[in-house]
Formats: structure tokens, sequence, C-alpha cells
């Protein structure tokens, strides 16, 4: 019921792919459309670049602007960012939460972001910001640790996979035979069913599919807590 908009990276098959209200795509014109109206704001920090030898707005800080511009202009009353790499130093990060959400943290962008685990939650938590509710589904004790420190350090609640949530995952049955997807069960916290959050139906096959649904509809909880009306059937 609400005007959505969802900022993903990078694209599969085009670059509007990226830009998202209410699922659907940007289309090509409104894309270009987009670009020229920040191309004086990019020309200009290009010439301020290169009066101080340093680096002008990247690809990424390009397509997030147009992404914000795109979600102002047509009046997106939430937005879903996805972080591009990392968080802290991220552009997406420039951004006012409702919510915080880190799904789970691996080996990915080692040069950028460390070769530790640690080392990765620790930029990852970087989007985290005061006050702001945090829903996590790292399990590892080693991030786990470091994305509790820091929400404790800036007085955010945390809310943690097999902590204060948690899920049932039922893999497709018969797949040869009939179009059966996968199924999760939401509890709230861990063991305790949720009405209406039950037999959820996952298109996307594996347990780690179902990981990141209970997250995401952890997080949708919280934003029901700030005064957002979502229905279980939503």
């Amino acid at each position: 019921g609400y005007r959505t908009g969802l900022y993903t990276s990078p694209h599969l098959e085009r670059m509007e792919e990226r830009i998202r209200l209410d699922g659907r795509c940007c289309t090509q014109s409104e894309f270009a459309a987009l670009l020229e109206q920040l191309r004086p704001a990019i020309e200009q920090l290009d010439v301020q670049a290169a009066a101080e030898n340093t680096f002008g707005p990247t690809f990424f800080e390009i397509v997030t602007a147009m992404a914000m511009r795109y979600f102002v202009d047509r009046q997106a009353q939430i937005a879903v960012l996805e972080v591009g790499l990392g968080g802290r130093l991220d552009a997406t990060n420039v951004c006012r939460p409702a919510a915080c959400v880190i799904t789970s943290i691996s080996f990915d962008h080692t040069q950028q972001l460390g070769n530790t685990l640690a080392a990765i939650a620790g930029e990852k938590a970087g989007i985290i910001k005061p006050g702001v509710p945090v829903v996590s589904g790292v399990t590892e004790d080693e991030p786990r640790a470091v994305i509790r420190r820091t929400c404790q350090s800036v007085g955010c609640r945390l809310l943690e996979l097999g902590v204060d949530f948690d899920f049932l995952y039922r893999p497709a049955r018969h797949m040869q035979r009939a179009d059966q997807p996968a199924q999760f069960d939401f509890f709230l916290p861990p063991g305790v069913a949720v009405a209406g959050l039950q037999g959820l139906s996952l298109p996307l096959l594996g347990s780690h599919q179902a990981a990141n649904a209970a997250v995401a509809v952890a997080a949708v909880l919280q934003l029901a807590q700030q005064g957002w009306q979502v229905s279980p059937e939503a």
C-alpha cells in the first residue's frame, strides 16, 4: 500500500533494473533524464576534482544519486537501499534510515574490506546509526561480536537471527511433478510462532534464502513498531 523505492546492484540485464518504484524498473527515458538532470553537478565536481588533483564522482556514486533523485521526484514514501560495497564508506550511507539490515557476512571484497570476518563486519557495521534499530542475520561469533559492540556504542536496539527471531525452512518437494514452492515459518522470539507468518511461500530455493527472508520479515516488523502499517498478507 505504500509507494516504495528499491535500489539494488549490480544489474543482471540492463541498467534500469537498479532503480525501481513499486516493483517497476525505471524506464530508459527516465534514466536518461535523471542523468541529464544531474549532469551540471557531476561536471562541476569533475572540474573541482581536476583542480585539486583528486577523483570526481564514481559510477556508483552517480547512479546512487540518480536513484535518490528518482525517489524524491516520484514521492516515494519509503525506499530500500542496498549497500554497494562494505557500508562505512559506501555512497548509500548518506541516508537517514528507519532501520539498518545486515543479512550475513562472508569473505568478499577482501582487498577493500579486510581479510578477516571481524574487519569486514566493522566495515558493514558502518551503516549503523545512533538510535536506529538494527536487524542482523549474522550468526558467526566473530562478526556478530563486532556488530554487537557497534550497536551498544551508539545506543541501537539489535535483533539477531537465532537470538531474537528465527525461522523453520520447509524445502520444496516433488519439484519434477509439480510447481510447489519452498516455505518457511517465522518465529519471534525463537520457538514462538507469529500469527499469519507461518507457511510463507519462498520462490527461491535454499535455507540461506529462508534466512534472508526471515531477516526481511523482522525488518518489516521493526517498521511496524514505528507506525508503518504492513499487513501479514503483504
